[in-house]
């Protein structure tokens, strides 16, 4: 065998032992790389499975779906009482719902008229059974947490409410925000006002 024969066979089998090499690694960067996608694939399935809770319900706490669905035209308000925090009441344009389960469930309230309006919502009563509610020419008091209310006339410069809050500290305290007059606080549950500095 001649010296330039020997070359080329020993050429050939450098070329076959580095393709050889080469071909052995390239399955093994290939198999390393689809475990990786298979175990992404697998955390993002449990993570997808977990959010959806044990059957997928709605309002189950993991379900990562909405807690409850609401069908009214706006929403402007919400409180949560002092005493049960099951019992939540939701004021919109259209009145007040009420739940006492959370949230999950939502029941009507005698206060569903158009003009029932509940821009501003607190309770203001330690117990939780004493709730107002005001809006645009509106003003509620409820004594049986939020499930039947009562119209009231207050001692208010104007009748356009955009705002109330209640002092959970402080029974029987409310403020509420007048258009064009500013914010006013009554200590009594709503029977005498005084402009708020």
């Amino acid at each position: 065998m001649s010296a330039r024969s020997r070359q080329r066979r020993k050429l050939a089998q450098q070329t076959r032992s580095k393709a050889g090499t080469s071909s052995t690694r390239l399955p093994v960067t290939w198999i390393a790389g689809g475990a990786g996608l298979v175990i992404a694939l697998v955390i993002s399935v449990f993570i997808v499975i977990s959010q959806l809770g044990d059957e997928g319900t709605a309002g189950e706490p993991g379900s990562g779906t909405e807690l409850s669905a609401l069908n009214t035209p706006d929403f402007h308000s919400m409180a949560v009482s002092p005493e049960d925090p099951d019992l939540v009441l939701y004021g919109h344009h259209g009145g007040v719902l009420r739940s006492v389960d959370g949230g999950r469930n939502w029941a009507k309230t005698n206060l569903t008229g158009e003009t029932d309006d509940a821009m501003g919502m607190g309770f203001a009563s330690v117990d939780g059974t004493a709730v107002f509610a005001a809006g645009h020419d509106t003003f509620f008091r409820s004594n049986d947490a939020g499930e039947t209310w009562e119209a009231l006339s207050p001692a208010l410069p104007g009748t356009d409410l955009h705002g109330l809050t209640t002092a959970p500290d402080e029974p029987n305290t409310v403020y509420v925000h007048v258009v064009r007059f500013g914010i006013f606080r009554s200590a009594d549950g709503g029977v005498t006002w005084e402009k708020a500095n």
